[in-house]
């Protein structure tokens, strides 16, 4: 019988890495969401020390310096590198929660702490930079009615905010004609209300956390079909993430 051999052939250890940043949208404008990618390329898993840097970038090399920027540390173990079976890589995505406005210089270093000779000693460091823009909110509204009599209807206004502290914003309530499909207008920030109907009240309030509600009896002068409107923020005051949901409206059948 011929003899048989089984031959293992091992790779030098050798860890690389990747990242990459993002900012967060809406509500999450001031998070930073770092995605990474730690490999391994040897042909048996390894464990090793990882870092993530802030306005410091390691150095590629090993080259041990302390912890001079460092914000967080952990051991992790990297699968073994097979073709076609596994890349020996693990991925994952932080979230570096709300942070001021700013750019900002991520580094990831694989074996931080030099404690593996690699065949490459010069990919161990990732970076990535980002810039968070200044805190924004968010300021919507709705309408709802009630109908109390001839051409007298009670309308609930909600006021609502997402985002960060309560922010004044000055408000229109304007009425006018139903437009066709039953749409709300879309009213460029800072331009008048008037084209789209007759202001009925309007003043500066200011929007807590959460939303709050305002009633109002209106007597309308016409019957038929018509719309009544709650626009915030006509003066644009404030700087939100989405300006185009600043205009809440109803259409009652007035009689």
């Amino acid at each position: 019988m011929d003899n048989q051999f089984l031959c293992v052939s091992s790779v030098q250890p050798n860890f690389y890495a990747s990242l990459a940043a993002r900012v967060g949208k809406g509500a999450l404008s001031q998070h930073v969401y770092l995605d990474y990618r730690i490999c391994n390329a040897a042909t048996v898993a390894r464990t090793t020390d990882v870092g993530l840097y802030l306005d410091w970038m390691p150095k590629p090399r090993c080259v041990l310096l302390g912890d001079i920027g460092l914000v967080d540390s952990a051991s992790v173990t990297l699968p073994a590198y097979k073709r076609g079976v596994s890349d020996g890589c693990i991925r994952g995505t932080l979230d570096t929660g709300p942070l001021p406005a700013g750019v900002y210089k991520f580094g990831l270093k694989v074996d931080r702490k030099c404690a593996v000779t690699e065949a490459t000693e010069t990919d161990n460091v990732a970076t990535a930079t980002v810039t968070v823009g200044p805190k924004k909110t968010d300021l919507y509204g709705s309408v709802t009615y009630v109908r109390l009599g001839p051409k007298q209807y009670r309308y609930t206004f909600k006021v609502c905010r997402a985002g960060w502290a309560a922010r004044p914003s000055f408000a229109r309530v304007f009425e006018g004609p139903k437009p066709a499909g039953f749409v709300a207008p879309k009213i460029p920030c800072g331009s008048p209300t008037s084209a789209y109907g007759t202001i009925v009240a309007q003043g500066q309030v200011e929007v807590p956390p959460g939303c709050s509600t305002l009633d109002m009896t209106y007597t309308h002068a016409k019957t038929g079909w018509r719309m009544m409107c709650l626009a915030l923020d006509t003066g644009c005051q404030v700087s939100e993430y989405n300006e185009s949901n600043n205009i809440g409206c109803t259409f009652p059948l007035v009689r």
